[in-house]
């Protein structure tokens, strides 16, 4: 496990941070695959869903993927951002106690950490009524 609490070296710690924005679906389930893969090496993943609209259980399932993945090399993944229909569907799931998720860890780095960075935009374009 990741010590979080280091303060001192804070910008030594490997991070990689994923925005999804929008809708995520079984039709983005290939990209959020891809996504998730790109962050096989940091120490700390951070998962921000604070633009997440719409999630279902295929996407749930590529989280799930990345927690295990995270954890079988012994990095952390913490979740953020968790809100509305996202929340719902990890509290019916129960996933939210599975998960590390807090409300806005990305903002406790330190202003100048190296984090990298990926925002992942839903291909799904929702009909305007």
């Amino acid at each position: 496990m990741v010590d979080l609490s280091r303060t001192e070296t804070e910008t030594d710690l490997d991070v990689f941070e994923i925005r999804l924005e929008g809708e995520f679906d079984l039709s983005e389930r290939e990209r959020l695959t891809d996504a998730f893969s790109v962050a096989n090496s940091a120490a700390l993943v951070i998962l921000d869903l604070s633009k997440t609209t719409y999630m279902d259980s295929s996407a749930l399932q590529c989280i799930v993927a990345l927690e295990l993945a995270t954890r079988r090399r012994g990095a952390h993944l913490v979740v953020t951002g968790v809100s509305g229909t996202v929340k719902r569907l990890f509290e019916v799931s129960t996933l939210g106690d599975y998960f590390d998720v807090q409300p806005k860890f990305a903002a406790a780095l330190a202003p100048d950490s190296r984090a990298r960075k990926l925002t992942l935009v839903s291909a799904i374009e929702t009909p305007i009524v």
